[in-house]
């Protein structure tokens, strides 16, 4: 075999390796992407003091301390689960801050409750959509739940 022949076989089997061997990887051996809480979360009034109960248009802040299982950046879905049965859904956002895998990472989180939410009971739910490769479809990773009250 002559050393132009060598080279063009090496890049052909390099390029099956990569071709083959980096959509294995992202669909079966990555580990798929989580969120584990490191604490509960809870709702306070920003400075850290617990509060459970918001009037609408008040801001609710939410503190969490998670870790991320290899993290992937996607779109965040937020809603109000109504014990009523009232569900409102908030404009999707993009993660506020970037966090490294494997370690607590704490932040407070601020939202507004919707003027329009009526008084009851909620849910206040968080997830976010992640995608692990560009061949795949999103998957939803949700974060712990939180209880409040709207007057």
């Amino acid at each position: 075999m002559t050393p132009g022949q060598w080279i063009t076989t090496g890049a052909l089997v390099a390029g099956l390796g990569a071709g083959v061997g980096t959509p294995t990887y992202w669909t079966f051996l990555q580990a798929d992407p989580k969120v584990t809480a490191c604490e509960a979360p809870y709702t306070n009034d920003g400075t850290g003091a617990h509060k459970q109960v918001f009037k609408p248009g008040e801001t609710m802040f939410t503190q969490r301390n998670d870790m991320f299982a290899n993290k992937v950046t996607g779109p965040i879905q937020r809603a109000y689960l109504g014990d009523n049965g009232v569900i409102k859904t908030l404009d999707m956002i993009m993660p506020p801050k970037l966090t490294p895998d494997g370690v607590c990472s704490k932040a407070n989180f601020a939202t507004v409750i919707p003027k329009d939410l009526p008084p009851g009971m909620y849910t206040y739910s968080v997830t976010v959509y992640m995608q692990k490769n560009p061949l795949q479809r999103a998957f939803a990773v949700p974060f712990a739940p939180v209880r409040i009250k709207v007057e």
